[in-house]
């Protein structure tokens, strides 16, 4: 293992001054997690920690904890939040193990609801008062909570004045009842100096820079290196470059993301990359149109296949225009636009385009699908008045007639009606005239998934074009 790497990643693989490469060096854990472990202090694409199982997860976490390989340690705690419903325990003593907070308030807050006698016999001895005074401070909480309940009558603004509910720094976060405070990392050695394209520079040490970069460094520079991003990306950009627990992003603003993934990407910088690639892919439920459009603008630039595929079937309501504009100056246009003809005009290209079979197609293609099936649906032709009904082998109320137009209506808004199925079909719930009806709906619905679930991906669209 390079040396030099070994010390600018971590703080407990640091050989010794003297040590040779001739030294064998026994190490408790097992090949397969060293074999994960070793790949964060390289300058390369870090493994996708998200396809490993919880136990070889855990293996990793305990191992980046033990060596201090930061960047391990701050994606393995990011994946382990998603298994936080499954592996409660598991977690929370971990977290208290290795003082991660993040890890021990968010197992904490799930766990406050079970009877304290069940938990505490679960914890460390030193950990069981201060989990009986969490949780008598949080019951506290609930019933003020409770006590100041508005009336329908009337809804007073009420301000808290209880003590023992507000301000309680000792109990509103289990962490700081049971976990030291963070100790101080060591300044290193200041080797090199950035500025950015703001005039603010920063000092890094070389062998950071070398270790957690690509292309940071320039065959030749001199000082300082000048950057073309500015103080606030490289200020979280650099946070990535030391030896200290690095940031997680989660509460970082999003419009941050773009210019810090572009940085990762352009530098090589695969702790910070692999880090921003899960809060952009995130972000994507929270904005159908808007957020996409920029995680897609990111993922072109960067030729991130992974956030086109997992951005694409979100943009296809998007007007043709619009998304002609997003895929100006790449290759992804004419994998794109549908089999309708569409003109369109830039200063690189100006063509009509009417390719068959590419990715608005298939859309289209699952619309013409879900609006053949509608023909199934008997929709009565005589007026809706009291005494009038149609037969139904379920019952004999014109209801489902109106829960089949209002489908139909929302299919004829194109492949956006489609993209969610469970919001288009969710008027037979409410709406469908008996058990028999809801059943039809429901056949309907399965249809439509299974035709997106028939969709190639827009990778597949992608490579076919290049």
């Amino acid at each position: 293992m390079p040396k030099s790497n070994l010390i600018a990643c971590s703080d407990g693989f640091s050989p010794p001054e003297h040590s040779t490469f001739d030294e064998i060096v026994p190490l408790t854990e097992t090949s397969a997690t060293l074999e994960l472990l070793f790949q964060f202090i390289y300058p390369r694409p870090l493994p996708e920690l998200g396809k490993v199982g919880f136990e070889a997860l855990v293996l990793l976490a305990e191992a980046a904890e033990k060596y201090r390989v930061y960047a391990a340690m701050n994606l393995c705690t990011i994946h382990l939040l998603e298994h936080l419903q499954d592996h409660l325990e598991d977690i929370l003593l971990h977290g208290l193990k290795h003082s991660v907070r993040k890890l021990v308030d968010r197992a904490a807050l799930l766990l406050v609801d079970q009877p304290v006698e069940d938990v505490i016999l679960k914890l460390p001895q030193s950990c069981m008062v201060p989990w009986v005074r969490y949780h008598a401070h949080c019951a506290r909480v609930v019933k003020f909570a409770i006590s100041i309940a508005p009336t329908p009558e009337s809804m007073p603004r009420v301000v808290c004045n209880n003590k023992d509910v507000v301000d309680s720094e000792d109990y509103g976060s289990f962490s700081r009842t049971v976990l030291p405070n963070g100790s101080s990392v060591s300044d290193e050695a200041k080797h090199l100096t950035f500025m950015s394209s703001d005039g603010v520079a920063f000092c890094l040490s070389e062998a950071a820079v070398k270790a957690y970069t690509k292309s940071l460094l320039p065959d030749q520079y001199e000082q300082p290196v000048s950057l073309s991003e500015s103080s606030d990306t490289l200020k979280v950009f650099f946070s990535f470059l030391v030896k200290a627990p690095h940031p997680d992003l989660e509460a970082t603003d999003f419009r941050k993301l773009g210019p810090l993934s572009l940085a990762a990407n352009l530098y090589g910088a695969y702790s910070v990359l692999s880090v921003c690639n899960i809060r952009m892919a995130q972000a994507l439920p929270n904005d159908l149109i808007k957020r996409t459009s920029v995680v897609m603008d990111y993922a072109l630039k960067s030729q991130n296949h992974e956030l086109m595929e997992k951005s694409a079937p979100l943009l296809v309501g998007k007007p043709h225009v619009e998304m002609v504009k997003l895929f100006q100056g790449s290759n992804m246009v004419i994998p794109w636009v549908g089999s309708g003809g569409l003109m369109f005009t830039s200063h690189q290209l100006t063509k009509t385009v009417n390719i068959q079979f590419n990715y608005l197609d298939k859309w289209d293609r699952v619309v013409q699908v879900a609006s053949a099936f509608s023909k199934r649906r008997k929709i009565s032709t005589y007026g809706f008045g009291r005494n009038k009904r149609r037969e139904c082998q379920g019952c004999d109320f014109l209801t489902g007639d109106l829960a089949t137009i209002r489908v139909m209506q929302i299919l004829g808004e194109g492949v956006k009606s489609i993209r969610d199925p469970d919001a288009t079909f969710e008027v037979f719930e409410s709406e469908a005239c008996c058990s028999k009806s809801r059943a039809d709906f429901a056949s309907w619905k399965q249809v439509v998934q299974d035709a997106i679930r028939e969709i190639p991906s827009f990778n597949t669209f992608v490579t076919a074009h290049v």
